[in-house]
């Protein structure tokens, strides 16, 4: 049996408004979330835990490239935080010293991982976000 053309549900006679829903998008990055992801990473080193928050809460929801390196870089700047200022109080600021150099290392490696596509994850961090 052929179908008529003049059937009631055609989609170029439809005039409701349509919401556009924002979806997270899977597969590969392109290169804005590789770029965003990279900046969650080396905000870090820049603003502490306030970049990589202030990105991931903006971006989070248009992304899950960018929800993954957030939530990574943002659980490892609050862990690198809460280090300094342990290490502060119990050795009179020596152990941020000496954190300071890891934190950079750390979060370039990061960068770099998120800029070339690839997922990273620190490897002396808490999971305070997931």
């Amino acid at each position: 049996m052929a179908r008529d053309d003049d059937d009631d549900f055609d989609d170029e006679e439809d005039d409701r408004p349509r919401k556009k829903k924002k979806k997270k998008k899977g597969g590969r990055p392109n290169d804005e979330e590789k770029q965003m992801a990279m900046f969650c990473h080396l905000g870090g080193i820049i603003g502490g835990f306030l970049l990589p928050l202030i990105i991931w809460i903006i971006k989070k929801e248009e992304s899950r490239y960018i929800d993954e390196h957030g939530k990574q870089a943002l659980n490892f700047a609050i862990t690198v935080l809460i280090a300094h200022l342990v290490g502060f109080v119990c050795t009179c600021g020596f152990l941020s010293i000496v954190l300071a150099p890891i934190t950079i290392i750390f979060s370039i490696q990061g960068a770099m991982a998120a800029s070339r596509g690839e997922d990273y994850e620190y490897p002396m961090s808490f999971s305070f976000i997931s």
